[in-house]
């Protein structure tokens, strides 16, 4: 085996602005209720403090969180990607039942 003098591992990994699959939409199915809607991507980095309503789908390195019709996206500040969801409104009905949310947390850390 030959030694080598400096580490080759990078200090941290970019997905860079050039990668296929980013920006724009695809077709997702989100059930029933909703059925298939076409549906941004975004790449995690370019996810700001502001709440981004859903339907949104998060692409990163290591995960692609997807934010359903009733949710909502942001980065919080310590940097992961918080996700919330709410009680979801039926197509059918246009009613919601009382109001149910649950925060999920996505780190690239």
């Amino acid at each position: 085996r030959a030694a080598i003098a400096v580490s080759q591992v990078p200090e941290s990994l970019s997905l860079g602005d050039a990668v296929a699959g980013t920006g724009g939409s695809r077709s997702v199915y989100f059930g029933p209720d909703f059925g298939w809607m076409e549906t941004p991507i975004c790449m995690r980095r370019d996810l700001g403090a502001a709440w981004r309503a859903g339907p949104l789908l998060v692409e990163a390195f290591d995960s692609t969180p997807v934010v359903p019709p009733a949710g909502r996206a942001r980065r919080i500040a310590s940097d992961p990607t918080a996700v919330e969801l709410a009680a979801p409104r039926c197509r059918a009905s246009r009613t919601r039942p009382p109001p149910v949310t649950a925060r999920i947390v996505f780190s690239a850390k």
